[in-house]
C-alpha cells in the first residue's frame, strides 16, 4: 500500500499558504483554479515499500527535490558450528541502502513509476555438519538472493566459505516513460564466514546511488548530476521522497479545431500551474507565418507586448509562440505549430502518350497533388471539352465532376482542366495537344 508521510505542522503551513495563495490578481474572465489537495511550497509526498509497481502523479508544475532511498540488506543469522547448536552466533544486520537525490523540474500531470526496495530476506539457520544452510532472498525490486552452501565438508578444516547470508537490499528507482531516471541501490547482505572453524561476521557493501539523468526525455533536471550521493544511509526499506522546493508557472497552448479548415484558427493558452500568482498582463504573443502564407493578418491578443488576453486567431498556417509569467517574473513558453488551414488548390501538370511527333491518337493523362493540404477529391476533375468551366461561384458542377484523370484525343486540341480538393480549393491548367501530325509535305 502506498504511503503519503504528512506532518502536521507542514499541513498547517501549507493551508496557509494555499489560503493566502487565493488571493491573488487575475485577468477578468479568465479562471486559474487551484486545486486544494495540490502539494504546497516544502511538503513531501513519500512513497513507501509495497511489493509492487507504482504511479506517482504530479499535482502542481514546480521544481522537486526527488530522492531515492535503496532497502537495507538482508540479516545474516546466527550460526552453530556444534551439533547440538549449543553455540550460535548473533545476527548481523545487513549494511544500509544508499540515498540519492536529484532536482528535477516536474509538470503537472506527469506520471512516473516508482519501485521502492524492500530489505533483503534473511539467512536460513543452519550448521557446518552436513546440514544445508539457504542465503535469504533479495528484496524486492532488483535485489538478490543472498548466497548459501549445502552439505559442508567437516573435514576440511582450512575451507573458508560464505554459509548464512542475507539477502541484498532491493534498490529503489524512478522511470519515465519507460526509462530509470533516478535510482538508489540496496545495501549488501550481512555474511557469516568460516574460517578454519572460525565463526566471523563480514557486511556487504553499503548500496551505491545514481542518477541517470541521460535519456530522460522532456524532463527538466535542475542539476547537472546528482545532488547528494550517500552510501549506507537508508535503515529498513527503501522509499521515494518528492518535495516540492518552488512552484512554477505552468502553461499550455491549444487550437480550437485542428481539422482542415479554409477558414482562421484560434489558439488558446491555458494556464495549468500560478505559480505563486499572475500578474493582468501575464501573456507575451508571437506569431511567424509561413513564407507562403497569403494572408498573414491576427486577431485578439496583441503581438509583440504583455497582455491580458488569452487566445489569438490566425488567418494562415505558422507558428505561435506565447510565454505566460508569474508575479515573480517566472516564465513559461509554449509553441503550437498551425498546420491545418489549406486555401490553395492542388498542384497539376500533363503527361503525353506518345510525347514526340505522332500521326496516332494521343493520350493525356493529368498528374495531380495536394501533398501539403487536405487531399484530393474522390471526384474532383472537370474537363472543357465536357462541360463549360465557369468560376467557382457561378453554376453547380456536381453532376460534371469526376474521377477521370486520362482521355485520348484522335486530334491536337486544347483542353482545360480543373483539380479541386476536399475542401474544395481547385486549380486549372489549360493543355494544348500538339504533336499529331497527319498532314503531307508541300513539294
Amino acid at each position: 500500500m502506498r504511503k503519503i508521510s504528512k506532518h502536521l505542522l507542514g499541513l498547517f503551513l501549507c493551508a496557509l499558504f494555499c489560503s493566502c495563495a487565493l488571493v491573488m490578481p487575475v485577468n477578468a474572465g479568465n479562471s486559474y483554479g487551484i486545486d486544494a489537495d495540490a502539494p504546497c511550497e516544502g511538503q513531501e509526498d513519500v512513497i513507501e515499500y509495497s511489493g509492487k509497481e507504482e504511479t506517482y502523479e504530479v499535482k502542481v508544475t514546480g521544481i522537486y527535490d526527488v530522492t531515492a532511498c535503496g532497502g537495507q540488506g538482508g540479516t545474516g543469522l546466527g550460526y552453530s558450528s556444534n551439533k547440538d547448536m549449543s553455540t550460535v552466533s548473533p545476527d548481523t544486520a545487513g549494511s544500509y541502502g544508499s540515498k540519492t537525490q536529484s532536482r528535477i523540474f516536474l509538470k503537472e500531470g506527469t506520471k512516473l513509476t516508482v519501485h521502492v526496495g524492500s530489505v533483503g530476506g534473511t539467512g536460513h539457520l543452519g550448521h557446518h555438519y552436513g546440514e544445508s544452510v539457504t542465503g535469504g532472498s533479495g528484496g524486492w525490486s532488483d535485489g538478490e538472493r543472498g548466497g548459501s552452501i549445502h552439505n559442508f565438508d567437516s573435514d576440511n578444516k582450512n575451507k573458508d566459505c560464505s554459509i548464512a547470508t542475507g539477502g541484498g537490499g532491493g534498490s529503489s528507482y524512478l522511470l519515465y516513460e519507460g526509462k530509470k531516471i533516478l535510482s538508489a541501490a540496496g545495501g549488501g547482505s550481512a555474511t557469516m564466514t568460516l574460517k578454519r572453524h572460525e565463526l566471523r561476521t563480514q557486511y556487504g557493501a553499503s548500496g551505491g546511488g545514481s542518477s541517470l539523468i541521460e535519456n530522460a526525455g522532456d524532463l527538466t533536471w535542475m542539476t547537472d548530476d546528482v545532488k547528494v550521493m550517500e552510501s549506507g544511509k537508508n535503515k529498513g526499506n527503501g522509499k521515494i521522497i518528492f518535495k516540492l522546493v518552488r512552484p512554477r508557472i505552468g502553461m499550455e497552448l491549444h487550437q480550437d479545431h485542428d481539422d482542415w479548415t479554409k477558414d482562421e484558427v484560434t489558439v488558446r493558452a491555458e494556464i495549468t500551474s500560478t505559480g505563486e500568482g499572475v500578474p493582468d498582463d501575464c501573456y507575451f504573443w508571437e506569431y511567424e507565418p509561413k513564407e507562403d502564407a497569403d494572408d498573414a493578418e491576427t486577431e485578439g491578443a496583441p503581438l509583440g507586448e504583455w497582455t491580458g488576453e488569452d487566445s489569438i486567431t490566425v488567418h494562415a498556417n505558422g507558428t505561435v509562440t506565447c510565454k505566460v509569467r508569474d508575479v515573480n517574473e517566472n516564465e513559461e513558453e509554449a509553441v503550437l505549430k498551425v498546420t491545418n488551414i489549406d486555401r490553395k488548390g492542388p498542384r497539376i501538370s500533363a503527361e503525353f502518350e506518345p510525347d514526340d511527333w505522332t500521326m496516332d491518337p494521343v493520350t493525356l493523362t493529368i498528374k495531380a497533388s495536394d501533398e501539403d493540404g487536405c487531399g484530393l477529391a474522390d471526384e474532383g476533375y472537370l474537363w472543357s471539352d465536357d462541360t463549360e468551366i465557369l468560376p467557382d461561384d457561378e453554376g453547380d458542377y456536381e453532376l460534371q465532376w469526376n474521377s477521370v484523370t486520362s482521355k485520348i484525343y484522335e486530334e491536337n486540341a486544347s483542353v482545360t482542366v480543373a483539380v479541386r480538393d476536399k475542401l474544395g480549393n481547385r486549380t486549372e491548367k489549360t493543355i494544348r495537344i500538339t504533336n499529331i501530325d497527319r498532314t503531307a509535305p508541300t513539294v
